[in-house]
């Protein structure tokens, strides 16, 4: 089993992490099942709204976090870009979680998704190859009205500047790899459509990244065959019963708290029982 971390803003990448989970991991993985692997995607921003955030405790967690699932998923790593550069906290929460990780940062003003990508690809460029870049052309904003464009305009002037320099960072250190897209805005169904080639582009790149891995897989004897797959079954039925440790906190918090209903969905066998126990 392997884990890609998925690196993004929250508000104006909605339509993208919809288009990974409703149709590019469901076919990922059933190529994968055919190798006896699984590929699991850490999306921390379907828990976590950082738009909301304000509190010193809740910017410290995020930061960490984030940077843990990082360490969990290397090399792997899917990034998405538009034109919003994301929350800022306050630098002494970046530097002080960048020390915990010996990882420097040699300025301030960065956002979470910045940092994101700063220390799980800029300072690991060995790692590029494993790593998927997206870029989002600018959208035409006219074609929405005033509240919904307040979702995808860059929140300001000095946001704008730190977001065209990672840009310019990742175009010059990656050129060509970086996969730069185009969407239109439906006015009628309120969605960022046009997003099929970008949904093949994403699926290619990671079958063509793993298709070697899975190939060494067939050249195994059969007895190694069976060891790996039963491997998998158990890592991957251990993963799900154990569950993200970031995941179960957050539960317990929320029960302890008695701040929200918790809906926990999955299909049979998935071990939604296992969790509650």
């Amino acid at each position: 089993m392997r884990s890609i971390f998925v690196s993004s803003t929250f508000r104006d990448m909605q339509a993208e992490r919809d288009l990974l989970h409703t149709d590019i991991i469901p076919a990922l993985n059933a190529y994968a099942e055919e190798y006896q692997d699984y590929l699991h995607f850490i999306d921390l921003r379907w828990g976590v709204n950082t738009n909301e955030l304000d509190s010193d405790e809740s910017a410290h967690k995020v930061l960490n976090v984030c940077l843990d699932e990082i360490d969990k998923s290397k090399p792997y790593m899917l990034i998405f870009i538009g034109e919003r550069y994301g929350w800022i906290p306050e630098h002494r929460y970046i530097a002080e979680v960048s020390k915990s990780k010996n990882f420097h940062v040699d300025a301030s003003d960065r956002s979470v998704t910045a940092l994101e990508i700063e220390y799980g690809l800029l300072t690991h460029a060995g790692n590029a190859d494993r790593c998927i870049i997206c870029i989002r052309n600018p959208l035409d904003l006219s074609l929405m009205d005033e509240k919904t464009q307040q979702d995808y305009r860059c929140e300001d002037e000095e946001h704008r500047i730190h977001l065209e320099k990672l840009k310019a960072k990742l175009r010059e250190r990656f050129g060509d790899r970086i996969i730069e897209y185009d969407a239109e805005w439906d006015s009628g169904a309120q969605k960022l459509t046009g997003l099929d080639k970008l949904r093949d582009e994403i699926l290619n790149r990671f079958l063509s990244m793993f298709n070697a891995d899975w190939q060494n897989h067939q050249e195994l004897s059969a007895q190694e065959r069976i060891y790996r797959t039963s491997l998998h079954k158990l890592q991957f039925q251990a993963k799900i019963s154990a569950g993200n440790d970031s995941f179960v906190e957050l539960i317990l918090q929320n029960m302890n708290e008695a701040k929200a209903l918790i809906y926990l969905k999955g299909t049979p066998g998935s071990g939604k029982t296992k969790l509650l126990c």
